[in-house]
């Protein structure tokens, strides 16, 4: 009896041991599968850049001197205050300036009584017509140097502008080479950088470049490289026309793009597609189901992307996620 029932439990636990063993398999065969994303690779033209960085400036700019001595008058310039062509900015006269042109008034003032006078008695035919015509000349004469010295050193916009910098204020005396203002033309940007000697015969005058500032992207051109090196530096200055200045600030630093070469027929991918391990460099391809293990060359890296030489051709299913689960021959998902 005893024998009977040891089969009977025998039978029993085979059977219970059996039944659970099969889901365990399934489940254990089915972790192995690793899900993964993948792209199809595809030649692809690539561009390669160089990033330097410059400072906006205007492209025109002057400062003015005095030419000769005098007080500064008449003084309402201000930094950020915007003139227009031929405007009047101040004047600096001599020192004895209000004496010179008093004693041309006051001559002036006698002259005029003198003409009123002698073309009275004209009319009455007491006087000759060439003394009145000889006092309508004198006055005329005089009336241009009142004019004259009422302007004398005084200073008109050479340009619409914007005033940049003002070094005088009113009552001032200056002398011969004194700054007195600066003005600029707010609507000629430029960019001034510096190119290392082994980078400058990939730049050329007229070139389109790329500028990114705080406010977004815009483009420009070459306009001037300098033929020596800045001995400060050690490189050579570049300047560069912005079209497009909205929201560029004079003296805000910005990150200027060049182009360098263009290269056809280019594979480029993620660089978090490829494993190193020692000198050599792989990737993982999706085949069949399964994950096959390529040894590439790769070469230049832009961005956060890799150049690849060797190892890739047109149509082939890169994994770009889940590589660092994957071994050769790892069964794989897709996932899109």
């Amino acid at each position: 009896m005893k024998y009977i029932e040891l089969i009977i439990i025998a039978f029993l636990l085979t059977t219970f041991s059996c039944t659970e063993e099969m889901p365990a398999e399934e489940t254990i065969e089915k972790k192995k599968e690793v899900a993964v994303g993948v792209m199809q690779v595809a030649e692809q033209e690539v561009e390669f850049t160089k990033t330097y960085f410059g400072r906006l400036k205007y492209a025109r700019h002057m400062t003015h001197f005095a030419e000769v001595s005098g007080r500064i008058a008449d003084l309402q310039l201000k930094p950020g205050q915007r003139v227009q062509h031929g405007q009047t900015l101040l004047s600096f006269p001599p020192v004895n300036h209000d004496l010179q042109v008093g004693q041309i008034q006051l001559t002036l003032e006698e002259l005029a009584k003198s003409y009123e006078r002698q073309s009275a008695l004209h009319e009455n035919g007491a006087v000759a017509q060439i003394s009145v015509e000889r006092l309508k000349t004198q006055l005329d004469i005089q009336k241009k140097e009142l004019d004259r010295m009422q302007k004398l050193n005084e200073i008109t916009a050479p340009y619409d502008g914007v005033v940049t910098e003002v070094f005088v204020t009113s009552g001032d005396e200056v002398n011969a080479g004194t700054a007195v203002f600066s003005i600029a033309d707010p609507n000629e940007i430029q960019v001034e950088f510096y190119v290392p000697a082994k980078d400058l015969r990939h730049i050329s005058v007229g070139d389109q470049i790329l500028f990114v500032h705080g406010q977004g992207r815009c483009f420009g051109k070459i306009t001037q490289k300098a033929l020596q090196m800045d001995q400060t530096r050690y490189a050579y200055r570049v300047l560069a026309s912005v079209e497009n200045k909205r929201f560029m600030n004079i003296g805000e630093i910005v990150k200027i793009i060049v182009p360098r070469e263009v290269l056809q027929n280019a594979y480029l991918i993620p660089d978090k597609a490829i494993k190193r391990q020692g000198n050599k460099e792989y990737i993982y391809l999706a085949k069949n189901g399964l994950a096959e293990r390529t040894e590439i060359r790769s070469g230049k890296r832009i961005e956060v992307e890799t150049l690849v030489e060797e190892g890739l051709q047109s149509g082939d299913l890169l994994v770009v996620a889940g590589v660092e689960k994957l071994a050769d021959g790892t069964p794989i998902h897709i996932i899109e």
